[in-house]
């Protein structure tokens, strides 16, 4: 089992704490899906200024983004501290609407989008490739992208 540790502090609250916890859920399932054991991932739902400042530190883009993944030990290590994710909900909230659908499918979408990033997965420029078909599997399998 993988142990998902999920945080919420987005200033805004933009999501309860029953869509919390949906979401945690979902990054189990996504894991278990994956065949993922004996690993430690951090979630982080914040808000675009740490978004942005952690881009600008480590990646030298001065702008927010919507996930960022950052892996600590790979996925073979015995290290047992996979990686951390952050999520920008505000950024999220405004792709949702883009999209045409609710902030929690959007942030399940970066979770899962996040988790790949930190087993190995990449993507192009344009996001395509192996990781998008990845994704596209992974959204037919759950409930919560209908």
């Amino acid at each position: 089992m993988v142990d998902i540790q999920m945080n919420n502090i987005d200033d805004e609250s933009n999501l309860s704490i029953d869509q919390v916890t949906e979401l945690e859920d979902f990054a189990h399932a996504v894991c278990k899906e994956l065949d993922l054991s004996n690993k430690i991932i951090s979630v982080i739902l914040t808000d675009q200024e740490v978004v942005r400042d952690l881009n600008r530190k480590y990646r030298n883009i001065d702008a927010t983004t919507d996930v960022l993944s950052f892996s600590l030990s790979k996925i073979d290590a015995a290290e047992p501290m996979l990686g951390e994710i952050l999520i920008d909900v505000e950024r999220a909230a405004q792709q949702a609407e883009e999209y045409g659908h609710t902030l929690i499918k959007e942030v399940a979408f970066l979770i899962m989008h996040g988790i790949l990033h930190l087993i190995g997965y990449d993507h192009d420029e344009n996001h395509q490739g192996e990781m998008r078909e990845v994704e596209k599997e992974l959204v037919n399998k759950f409930d919560i992208f209908r």
